[in-house]
This record gives structure tokens, sequence and C-alpha cells, in this order.
């Protein structure tokens, strides 16, 4: 009789497998910074494109494929087919009629003749077919991730959702919750706001690994409330039978023996704590949104109040307290600025300026994610200056702007049939105990969403994952009988829901799914690769190599091969080989005239017609604005070289653009300042340099160097320059430095002209500025005066003390330069105080000396 052996069928073991895929991209998606980046993201796609597989390969090995299609998978196809039309070319007959604004737009940004860059065919008109959206390389990355999310949804609603398979990825999701909850607030009270893991610098305020702050609660929603659902449900009998004897247990025995459930505790009651401390407002509001409509949903259902409410309430007492003791007063100052209204001022700014678009693009948006291009062109105040905002920060208006009515309306219907099936879910296993769980992620669902109406969570790609796929569970939970316990003996009861392919329907759906996947896959891995390549040219310029424009053009002209349609990556390509040909003119210009001559010439004094840098760097600015015609940098390039082109528009065709696609660019009117002033327009460029300064007072020096080029120093200083002492103190220092051969003529007008303002409501600063001009030009009494309006304006300033008492000390005030010195001293942080006390102390004792007390 032969040996039977016990086998896995490669049914059996394929789902486990794509289970355990699941359940480490579920953990693993928020640590790498949460995957915002694309070699990160490339990941989860990656990650995504193997369940798929894994998922037609069971389907070959059990000759069927079962699918489940629903509302939710309906609102994703939706959004990627909305994406897909915006990036199909078309003629502009049809593009006046859809978007009557992005056809404006085509004309004003492309000329009717397009340039002709030297060694290139004949000038060509401009293109007649164009794309709907206005950046098709940021609608092709909102693409490839709404369709990463419809297959992320799709498998996981179809095959491996099931009332286990729930449970596990909730223990995943709360210990990841821990976790990330104790390294936010180590973190926090251990590191520079700034700081990830301690060593990584990013540019705004973090927790956790999340680079930024607001995006940590949209992901730890769903582990608070996956972990109290296990909370809920892991509770032990409070009595047991010991031969037919009943025994009550205590609270400590039950804790004793189930360790697991003081472990989710006290993560609940850390989770819990963390929301206020990352500072995020709307994430405060958000949460505590989530949990009152969470309450109600309890009430309604089960007409009263639980024992799980309850405890929810003792959680949150216990991390309230907890809080206490490690400090509420930082939490309390970030939220009295919303109650100030600061925080609503930005935010109203941004979105009052951005609405004025919604009629220009209320068919079919301006492209989806493509709202950092077409957002600079509303912008009324000077206080977004070189901000860029990648998203409305709103993702309703976003909806609106980039997709027009129809992607609001599905981005609105989708929100409905998520709560809706959260609902259903919820009524239908209330008291089952995957109930908890469904509530848990329906309370994280109701937080993004709520959140979603002052920032873009849901552009996270660890958020947009984790919301997926328990949204997957929520659906499945929603229809599948099998959440329902049934005897063994009895046949499983139907799933109206699901579909059964088996032949050429399964075939066909094998044939679209296994090749978009790969796609996906392989189109995300080029991004990230091509994002790599931009940093490895970004290093060099910063670390400034001798090799650093070779390092720079061979990555960026990788970048560009990897992502064709990346208008960016095609701005900084240009921007580099430009570099290249300005160094190469000033290292002529050094061998010729020698370095004297090469400092005291300003930048645009080496811009040059000619050369294979300056051909190749305007080729790569005109493809750069054919790809996203709104980027402003591609218009600059292109105005500063026009010389280098064998035909074209002349250089202020160029500006214009570029003043039209960012008027909040205070580098724009810069350029088109001096190109103003070479043609002898001086009134046109002192109001572009106007611009400049308005918009960021820390370009007046740029501003400085290309006005000394046409104007005297007393005609700067009548004209341009605003009467603000700061700013004239340091126009002085940059126009006309102070020599040991005594002061000069452009000095001392710029001096005088300091010392005569008088103004209550300067800062201290100003009034330090005015009286180092007072004391340079020798009025002691005037300057005395200054320092003490400086002093009092802002009597916590090291800084102005220190110079105050400086000058104190040069002019031999011995007894209140001794006041400031000790004032210093108090402070620990000014070099050599200790020997100036010393010095202005022996002078004090010499003038009693010799001239008695």
């Amino acid at each position: 009789m032969p040996i039977k052996f016990d086998r896995l069928t490669p049914t059996g073991l394929i789902r486990p497998v794509a289970e355990a895929v699941l359940l480490f991209l579920v953990a693993w998606a928020p640590w790498p910074f949460a995957s915002a980046e694309y070699a990160y993201e490339a990941i989860l796609v990656g990650g995504t494109t193997l369940l798929v597989l894994l998922w037609l390969v069971h389907g070959v090995f059990s000759a069927q494929l079962k699918i489940r299609p629903d509302a939710i998978a309906g609102c994703l196809l939706g959004l990627a087919l909305l994406a897909a039309l915006q990036l199909v070319p078309l003629p502009e007959s049809v593009v006046g009629i859809v978007s009557s604004k992005r056809l404006q737009l085509h004309h004003e940004m492309v000329p009717a003749t397009l340039e002709q860059v030297p060694g290139t065919p004949a000038a060509q008109t401009r293109p007649t077919w164009m794309p709907l959206t206005l950046d098709p390389f940021l609608t092709r990355v909102f693409l490839t991730q709404t369709l990463a999310m419809l297959l992320l949804y799709f498998v996981v609603r179809s095959w491996l959702a099931s009332r286990e398979t729930l449970r596990r990825v909730a223990w995943v999701c709360a210990l990841n919750g821990i976790a990330l909850a104790i390294l936010g607030l180590a973190q926090f009270f251990s590191s520079r706001p700034n700081v990830v893991f301690w060593n990584v610098e990013t540019n705004g305020a973090v927790f956790g690994p999340f680079i930024c702050k607001n995006h940590y609660p949209d992901f730890v929603l769903f582990c608070i409330g996956l972990g109290y659902g296990l909370l809920v449900t892991g509770q032990p009998a409070k009595s047991v039978k010991v031969r037919g004897v009943e025994y009550q247990r205590s609270t400590i025995t039950i804790l004793a023996d189930s360790p697991h459930l003081v472990v989710i505790g006290v993560g609940l009651i850390l989770m819990i704590l963390s929301i206020p401390f990352t500072l995020s407002r709307g994430g405060l509001i958000a949460t505590i949104f989530a949990g009152m409509v969470t309450f109600a949903i309890i009430y309604r259902s089960r007409g009263g109040l639980t024992k799980g409410v309850a405890l929810g309430g003792v959680l949150i007492a216990l991390a309230l307290l907890l809080g206490g003791w490690f400090g509420w007063g930082i939490v309390a100052d970030r939220l009295d600025t919303l109650l100030q209204g600061k925080a609503r001022t930005e935010r109203a700014s941004l979105w009052s300026d951005a609405a004025t678009l919604i009629p220009e693009f209320i068919a079919v948006g301006g492209g989806d994610c493509a709202f950092p291009r077409f957002e600079p062109q509303t912008r009324t105040g000077v206080s977004t200056t070189l901000v860029e905002y990648e998203h409305a920060h709103n993702e309703y208006l976003d909806a609106i702007l980039e997709g027009g009515l129809l992607r609001f309306a599905i981005t609105i219907a989708l929100c409905v049939f998520v709560i809706r099936t959260c609902l259903q879910a919820y009524s239908r296993l209330k008291n089952r105990s995957s109930g908890p769980l469904i509530l848990g992620i329906t309370f994280g669902l109701i937080g993004l969403m709520a959140h979603s109406f002052v920032d873009f969570g849901i552009h996270i790609p660890a958020v947009a994952f984790l919301a997926t796929v328990l949204t997957a569970f929520v659906a499945d939970a929603a229809t599948d009988p099998t959440y329902v316990p049934f005897k063994k003996s009895e046949t499983p009861p139907p799933d109206p829901g699901r579909r059964t392919l088996t032949g050429v329907s399964f075939i066909a759906l094998a044939l679209v799914l296994a090749p978009l996947s790969l796609w996906l896959a392989l189109d995300v891995a080029k991004r990230g690769r091509a994002e790599q390549l931009k940093i490895v040219a970004r290093d060099a310029l910063l670390e400034g190599s001798l090799d650093q424009h070779a390092v720079r053009i061979a990555a960026l002209t990788a970048a560009v091969e990897l992502t064709p349609n990346d208008g960016e990556a095609w701005m900084k390509l240009s921007q580099a080989h430009l570099h290249a040909a300005l160094d190469e003119r000033r290292l002529t210009a050094m061998a010729l005239a020698g370095r004297p001559v090469l400092s005291g010439l300003t930048e645009d004094a080496f811009i040059i017609p000619r050369g294979e840098q300056v051909r190749l760097g305007l080729l790569a600015a005109q493809t750069a604005r054919s790809h996203s015609p709104l980027l402003a940098a591609p218009h600059i390039y292109m105005g500063r070289y026009a010389g280098g082109f064998a035909s074209g528009e002349p250089a202020r065709a160029h500006f214009d653009r570029a003043v039209q696609a960012d008027p909040s660019n205070p580098d724009v009117y810069i350029f088109r300042g001096i190109e103003a002033a070479q043609r002898r327009d001086l009134k046109a460029a002192l109001a572009d340099w106007q611009h400049t300064i308005a918009f960021d007072p820390g370009r007046i020096p740029a501003v400085l160097d290309a006005a000394r080029q046409f104007m005297s120093v007393p005609e700067i200083l009548k004209q341009l320059l605003p009467e603000d002492p700061v700013v004239l103190w340091n126009a002085a220092t940059q126009l006309a430095p102070q020599t040991r051969l005594g002061l000069s003529a452009d000095r001392r007008v710029i001096l005088e002209k300091i010392a005569s303002l008088d103004r209550s409501d300067w800062s201290g600063r100003g009034w330090e500025a005015v009286a180092q001009a007072a004391s340079e030009l020798a009025r002691t009494e005037a300057a005395s005066a200054a320092w003490q309006k400086a002093v009092a304006k802002d009597p916590e300033s090291v800084p102005i003390r220190n110079a105050y008492s400086r000058w104190l000390e040069a002019d031999e005030r011995n007894e209140p330069a001794l006041q400031q010195l000790l004032w210093l001293q108090s402070k620990g942080d000014t070099p050599d105080i200790q020997h100036r006390i010393k010095a202005v102390r022996h002078a004090m004792d010499l003038h009693k000396k010799i001239f008695g007390p």
C-alpha cells in the first residue's frame, strides 16, 4: 500500500504567501518617510503588482477567478479614466469647447512660431493638438497612483479579504501604530522639529517617520481604531468554571492572563497622546470629529452607551493625564494660533485665490495633480512668495480645480459609498467579533475624510495604501456571508456580490490586469530612479566640485531619458547646461583679464548668446515649456539667452510669459528689469525691481547688483529703495562699503538718509541701523538716543544689546557699558564677555584714580 503524504496544493500555498506580502507592505509603508518618495512608493506599487500576479496564478491553478465589482471600485476606475482622458492629445477645436482656459493658456504661453535653435530644422509653428492637462507628467503620476489603488482594492476585495485576515491586519496595524507613536514622541522631546530619525533633516516640521507632521494622524487613526477593536473583542471572561464551580476573576488576574491586552491598552494611550503632540491642528480636530461621529454610530445602532464606549473614555482620560505629565504648554500654544485665526487666514487666502479658477476649469479641470502649475497665477498676496503648494490643502477643492465637476462628483460619490459601506458592515456585524474592527476602520476613514478639508493626506502613499486595503476589508465584510459563522455541515451561503470568471472571460481579464500591473511597477520604478538622479545632480551643485557640471548634466540627461515628459527635469537640465556655459565664460574672462576683473562682474555680464552648452540649454528649456508651459523658469532661461536663438521673439516676450506663469516669483522681475534697463526704459525697470523688493526683501542685494549697472547710488537711494533703515544700512554695506580712507561720498549720502529717518513704529533693528549711521557720522548724542530706542523696542535682543555695549565701550561710557555687559553675561551666549567686563572695570578704576570718585 503506497504511503500518502500531506501536501499543500498550489492554491493552498499561494494565498498565505500573498497575505504575508500584504501584511509586510502594511507594516513597512509608513517607515521610509511614509513612502512619499518615488523610490519607496515603487516598492508599494511593486508589491501591489506581485499581489495581482499571485491572484492570477491562483486563478490559473483553480481554473477560475472570483471577482467582486462594486461602486467603490467603479469610482476609482472613473478617476483613472478621467486622468487618462486628460492625457489624450486633442485638436484645438475640441479643447476650446471642453476647456477654453486650456486653449487660451496654450496660445499665450507658447508662441505662434517656435524659436529656432542653431543646428535644428527651420522654426516650426505652435502645435495644434494638446492634452487637457497643463502638466502631463504630474497627471500621469495621478493616473498610476489611482490605478495602483484600484488594483490593490480589487485584489484585496476579491481574494484576500476574510474575517481571519482582517484580524491579522488589525494586529499588524495596532503594533505598527504603537511603534510609530513611541518613535514620534521620542523624537518630539529629544530632537529638532525638522529632523527624522534624529539625523535626516527636512524642510518642515516632522513627526515620527512622516516628513510632514500633518499626515501622521491620517495613518495612525486607523491604528487607533483597529487597536481599540482588538481591545474590545479580546477581553477574557470575568468568571471561569472549574469542576462545575464558578469563580470570579479579579482585574489583575485578567490582565496577568492577557499580556497582549496590556500591550494594546498602553499602546492605545500612547497613540491617542501622540495626536495632539504632532501639533497638527487639523489632525486633532479631525480626530475629535471622527470620535464624535463614531460615538453617534454606536449610540444610534445600540440605543445607548456601551462598555466599549466607557473603555474608550478611560483610555482618553489616561492619555490626557499622561500628557499633563509631559506638559500641555506647547500644544496649547499651537492651538492658540488656531483661535487667533492665523492658520485660517493662510489657508483661506490660498483657497480664495485658487477658487477664482473654478469657473475656468469647471468642465474637466486643469489636470490631475497639476495644481502647483496653475495655482501661482492666482496669488494676490506676497506672503507666499517662492512657496510651492503641491495641493490645495483641501482635497475637495483640489478635485474641482484639477478634474472639474466630473472629478468632484466622483470624489463625493466615493466618500458616500465608503461611508455607506462602513455603516452596512457595522450594522450587519455589530454583534460579531468583527464589528468593533469595522467600527475602528470607520473611525479612521471618517477622520481621513474630515482632515481632507484642510490637508492632502490621501496623496501620501502610505496613507493611501492603508486606507485602500482597509476599505476593501470593510466592503468585503458588508457582503461576505462567511463573516457570520455557519456549521461545517451546512452549505456556505451565497455571496450576492461575487462573480466567477472562467475560460475566455478569465483569460481576457488576466490579459488586462497582468500587463497593467507590470506597467505600473515599471513606470513608478522609472520615476524613482529619475528622482534619485535629480538628487545626484542637486548634491553635485551643493558640493561645488570641479566636475559638478559634468555630473549634473549626465545625471539629468539620464533622468529625462527615464521620464521624457517631466517638464521639471528638462528645466533642471536646461539650468545645468546654462550654468556650465556661464562658468566656461568666467574661466575665459579670468584667463584673459585676471581674477580682479572677474570679481567685479555680475552674473548677468556673463550671459552669452553662443556656445554648445547654451544651445543644449535652450533646447532643454524649449522641451520643458512644451511639457509644462506654466513653469516660469524655462521662460526665464529663454529670455536671458534669447540671443542664442537663430530666430525667435525678443527677450521681453519670454519674461512677460514668465511673469504670467508665476507673478509672485521675485526673480522674474529682476531679469525683466535688467532687460528693460538695457533698452533704456528705466521706468519699467524700476517698477519691476520694486516688485521684487515688495515680494521678497531678501532679494534686495540681487536688485542692487542689477541696478548699480544703470543707476548712480543717489538715484538708487531716491528712486528704488524704501525708507527703511535696515534696508538702507544693508544697501550702504553693499553699494559703498566702509574703508580705512574715510567716508566716501556715496556712503555719506546713504548714512545721512538713514540718520534723518524717525518713525515710532520701527523695530529694534531699525533703530539699531539709525544708531549705527549716526555713530559713523560722529553724531554722538543722536546715536545714543537711537541706541536707547533700539533697546527699548527689543529689550531681549542679544545682538542689539551687544552692539550697543560695544558702542558704549568705544565711546568710553563705562558705567552704562558695564550694565549692558552684565546683562549679556546673564544670557551666557556672548563670546569674550568676561574679558570685556574686566576691561571696562579696569577703565573705571583708572578713571577714579585719575579724576577721583
